[in-house]
């Protein structure tokens, strides 16, 4: 699991290297048009997009997307490739238990305010999709879930642990994804965290005992 990121990014890579022939060096359109298949996923799902529906968002032409991508899945693809992008987060792992606390708070931040997220984690993610889209969810889980987790509980300890904790926390974003204020979502974080941290304190011992750190 936590090299899949760089597997799905060389297919990114490889797929954008293939369609990029003759894509004239307008980076802003590039942007826009981006930008225009999320918000159009976001509001219709991915089979009900057309090039049709992403030009006239972009305000460009059919044949201005195409000079750009061979194929509507290369393009759908890359717009939602966007999301591993976004920086690791940091991890704090001298006080595991307020780092996980963060970990699940910036999740479930990502997951309600990031378009991306809701993508990838929400209602249009796992139905029919593209097949660009697994590899970009493996990539991103590993990224932000899975990796930042065995750094916190300890990657020889506790790689069950780190796994349980990954899986946890994306089930409960796909739970809520609403939050109404900063607080509340924090307070959730914490909530879950404290219910799971009786189990893990002795992985977290292990960890230090072997750093020779002491127990926090």
């Amino acid at each position: 699991m936590p090299h899949m990121h760089r597997d799905g990014q060389r297919r990114m890579t490889a797929r954008m290297a293939a369609g990029g022939r003759g894509r004239p060096r307008d980076s802003s359109l590039d942007g826009r048009i981006l930008s225009a298949v999320v918000e159009l996923i976001v509001q219709h799902g991915s089979h009900a997009v057309t090039i049709d529906d992403i030009a006239r968002r972009a305000e460009t032409s059919k044949a201005a997307v195409y000079r750009r991508w061979r194929t509507k899945e290369d393009l759908l693809g890359e717009a939602v490739g966007s999301a591993l992008s976004l920086p690791s987060p940091t991890v704090d792992a001298a006080d595991p238990k307020r780092a996980l606390v963060s970990l699940l708070d910036r999740w479930l931040r990502l997951a309600s305010e990031e378009p991306i997220w809701r993508i990838l984690f929400g209602a249009f993610g796992p139905t029919g999709e593209p097949p660009a889209y697994g590899d970009v969810r493996n990539a991103v889980i590993a990224r932000h879930l899975t990796d930042p987790a065995a750094a916190i509980l300890g990657r020889t300890e506790s790689p069950v642990a780190a796994q349980f904790v990954s899986d946890l926390f994306l089930g409960l974003s796909l739970v809520k994804m609403a939050f109404r204020s900063a607080r509340e979502r924090r307070s959730y974080a914490e909530s879950a965290v404290d219910l799971i941290w009786p189990g893990l304190r002795a992985r977290v011992a292990i960890r230090d005992a072997r750093a020779g750190r002491p127990f926090p």
